[in-house]
């Protein structure tokens, strides 16, 4: 079942100890992140995702400080489209759609925006 807050999660006067560590994301979280790009990018068979990554947005109730034991952390990467359009031989429909497939089928929400790719898992 997948984690998830509620607004009625408790206000808590600090950051997740399971995430945070000094305001800052624990080391551990952040090789699980980048671990979790590379995984993606590599069934994918596309240019690099971490090459061509733009920007890491994590958001969700762990991410702030109303969260109880069921809040999620949710990942959402933006690619540089033209950046991949520019390694490979596809066009960016059929890139669009590859980064798509491999999202849907890889416990991940794909977004999409005019000239970035964006992935949430």
């Amino acid at each position: 079942m997948k984690r998830t807050g509620s607004i009625l999660s408790p206000v808590r006067s600090v950051l997740s100890p399971d995430v945070w560590g000094n305001d800052h994301l624990l080391p551990e979280v952040r090789n699980f992140v980048i671990g979790k790009i590379e995984e993606h990018s590599s069934i994918a068979g596309t240019p690099d995702w971490i090459e061509n990554l733009l920007d890491i947005w994590l958001i969700g109730s762990i991410t702030g400080y109303q969260y109880d034991e069921d809040a999620d952390l949710d990942v959402n990467i933006h690619l540089d489209i033209e950046g991949m359009l520019e390694e490979c031989d596809l066009n960016e429909d059929d890139l669009r759609a590859i980064i798509r497939k491999v999202n849907n089928t890889h416990n991940g929400t794909f977004y999409q925006t005019r000239s970035s790719q964006l992935i949430s898992f």
